[in-house]
């Protein structure tokens, strides 16, 4: 690699030079061994475009900038919320216009969506104001279909505010939640610390989310807002400048920034760390979300790569805190973007070009692909009473089993043995046995001697 020298101070010597050039030809040469793909082992791109919107076109003279964008799953609906106070509402498997409500003379800077679309949160500023997010500034809740407004200002309510999936709370804060329904504040007794990023978890009882504390360290807040106590209050060391995190389920993805990126994924509550990854300093770092529980989508400007929207596994790392993505695709970047959470779409926004990408099928593509020969199953799943655990490279093995539900108490547990094929069939306790076991989503996590395998098990 040539490193071509440019003017330098008069005080370094010549073999000074001659030493930091050779230096920084070392540093730049690990950079890009680190970031850059094996020889020989192609990243595979996933680009199936959906839709490509042009907002101007579609909702003139209501056009303009997405601030922010929300998804219904229950109607499939993706809600963009624009600078001049539209709201548009999307078909997200075609892209068609389905309905749009507009808030007269407001900005809109911010908006998140019920899982039934018929919450609407917006973060709005009057038009005539300085755009400056903060003067005649207000959040509020709009009601779908009616579109009327339910709330015209919300307490604490700001550009991350959060709507839960059952559309009856929001998250305002790392300790704090408005009621909608009673207009009321929930919050931890003690000093408020908002933070900037927080969103609700574990199927939406809890409020997880960081927030910047004395010498650039952070701290990982879970709070339990219905019984207004804090679940976890854990100081987790430096976060730097672009601290952010995303929840999803019993997972937290959070992103610091010290001497490089580091995106580092926790299971819920336990705080177990279960993966992370890391860039170098001269990425850009955009959007970053769950593609869905096992998947992970990060936007970087990579100094190998270049631009890209990158699939990773979520799992143990193979090389450290550097981990090589298993898939690319096209459409994201540090504009509005989220994505389904299912494994389906991945939406995005720059400036008035509305885009989906479909993304269905894509892990499953990745995960054959990656297949090792002795594959691992858990079958039938959703699950009404026994469940099947093929473990191929663990044959006539002894194994020990658990369920841990979502709050992370152990729920059942059991001991069985593999059969020469590699698998075990075991009764699950339900609830109608006066079991402690209900319907809902569990971690099934199976050990034999050394080795661990981890499910997630649906029991209806």
């Amino acid at each position: 690699m040539a490193v071509h020298g440019a003017p330098v101070v008069r005080w370094y010597n010549g073999d000074g030079l001659r030493t930091l050039r050779c230096i920084t030809c070392i540093v730049v040469a690990l950079i890009v061994a680190l970031t850059s793909p094996v020889m020989g082992q192609e990243i595979p791109m996933y680009d199936d475009t959906l839709w490509v919107v042009n907002s101007r076109e579609q909702v003139y003279p209501f056009n303009g900038y997405s601030n922010g964008l929300g998804y219904a799953p229950v109607t499939n609906t993706l809600y963009s919320g624009t600078e001049i106070g539209l709201i548009a509402l999307y078909d997200a498997e075609t892209g068609a216009l389905k309905d749009t409500i507009l808030l007269a003379h407001k900005r809109i800077y911010g908006l998140d969506v019920s899982a039934d679309g018929t919450r609407i949160y917006v973060y709005v500023q009057d038009s005539a104001a300085k755009r400056d997010y903060v003067t005649s500034a207000k959040g509020q809740i709009i009601e779908y279909p009616s579109k009327r407004i339910l709330v015209d200002s919300v307490p604490s309510g700001y550009l991350w505010t959060k709507v839960s999936p059952d559309g009856r709370y929001l998250a305002t804060g790392t300790n704090g939640v408005y009621d909608i329904q009673d207009a009321r504040v929930l919050s931890e007794e003690g000093t408020s610390r908002n933070g900037s990023s927080y969103s609700f978890a574990l199927d939406g009882s809890r409020v997880a989310g960081c927030t910047g504390i004395a010498n650039s360290e952070f701290e990982f807040r879970l709070f339990d807002y219905k019984n207004q106590r804090m679940e976890v209050d854990t100081n987790l060391g430096k976060g730097g400048f672009g601290l952010q995190s995303r929840a999803h389920g019993d997972l937290v993805a959070i992103l610091t920034h010290t001497y490089m990126w580091i995106l580092t994924v926790y299971r819920l509550p336990s705080m177990e760390k279960i993966w992370a990854t890391a860039f170098t300093e001269s990425d850009g770092f955009g959007f970053f979300d769950f593609l869905d529980k096992d998947h992970i989508i990060c936007e970087t400007q990579d100094v190998a790569n270049g631009l890209g929207t990158w699939i990773y596994k979520i799992g143990p790392n193979a090389a450290g805190y550097y981990t090589k993505p298993i898939g690319r695709t096209l459409g994201a970047g540090p504009t509005p973007s989220i994505t389904s959470r299912d494994g389906r779409f991945l939406f995005s926004a720059g400036g008035v070009i509305l885009k989906a990408i479909d993304l269905r099928g894509v892990a499953t593509s990745i995960n054959e692909d990656l297949k090792p020969d002795g594959s691992v199953l858990v079958y039938p799943n959703p699950t009404n009473g026994s469940f099947t655990v093929q473990l191929t490279d663990c044959t006539t093995c002894d194994v020990a089993w658990e369920l841990v539900n979502l709050s992370g108490e152990r729920s059942a547990a059991g001991k069985g043995r593999t059969d020469e094929r590699g698998t075990m069939t075991t009764q699950v306790p339900m609830e109608a046995d006066n079991s402690s076991l209900a319907p809902g989503r569990y971690s099934l996590g199976v050990t034999s001697g050394s080795r661990a395998w981890s499910f997630e098990l649906v029991v209806m």
